[in-house]
C-alpha cells in the first residue's frame, strides 16, 4: 500500500487470545524493515490489482479469501462457549 511518499506493508497479525484467529491486519511503514535474503517462498507469487502489489501465496490473493477466513474465525467464536 503507498500513499503519496509512504511504503505501507500490510501484515497479518495473529489474535494472542485464540489460535488461529486475527486481531487486525496491520499495516507497518516499509522503514522498519530490512531485506535479508533476496529470495521468495517458492510458494509465493506477485499479484497486482488496482495498482496494489501483492506478494503472498497464491491462495491469499484469491478474491474474497481475507473475507471468508474472517467469516470462518467468526463463525467459531460464536460457537465457541467460554
Amino acid at each position: 500500500m503507498t500513499a503519496q511518499d509512504r511504503v505501507l506493508f500490510r501484515i497479518p497479525d495473529p489474535a494472542e487470545q485464540r489460535a488461529g484467529a486475527f486481531d487486525s491486519l496491520g499495516r507497518w511503514d516499509a522503514a522498519m524493515f530490512t531485506v535479508v535474503s533476496e529470495r521468495l517462498p517458492a510458494c509465493w507469487v506477485a499479484g497486482l490489482t488496482d495498482g496494489l502489489l501483492t506478494l503472498a501465496p497464491r491462495e491469499w490473493q484469491r478474491a474474497g479469501f481475507w473475507t471468508t477466513t474472517s467469516m470462518a474465525c467468526l463463525r467459531r467464536l460464536l460457537n465457541t462457549t467460554v
